[in-house]
């Protein structure tokens, strides 16, 4: 699951534990831009994007 918040994309990712009788728990899977990874270590052409990235930025 994927949520925006202050213009950066936080995944979660569902666990097969359970809270209570019928709540699901979610991994918190860190922070991404919407646009994929800033530039810095990594290549730019080998940034991932998140789903939501409009293709035009990429």
């Amino acid at each position: 699951m994927e949520i925006e918040i202050d213009g950066m994309i936080h995944r979660y990712v569902k666990t097969t534990q359970q809270h209570g009788d019928d709540g699901v728990v979610y991994n918190y899977d860190g922070m991404v831009a919407p646009g994929g990874g800033e530039p810095g270590v990594e290549e730019p052409a080998a940034r991932v994007a998140s789903p939501k990235a409009d293709a035009e930025e990429q």
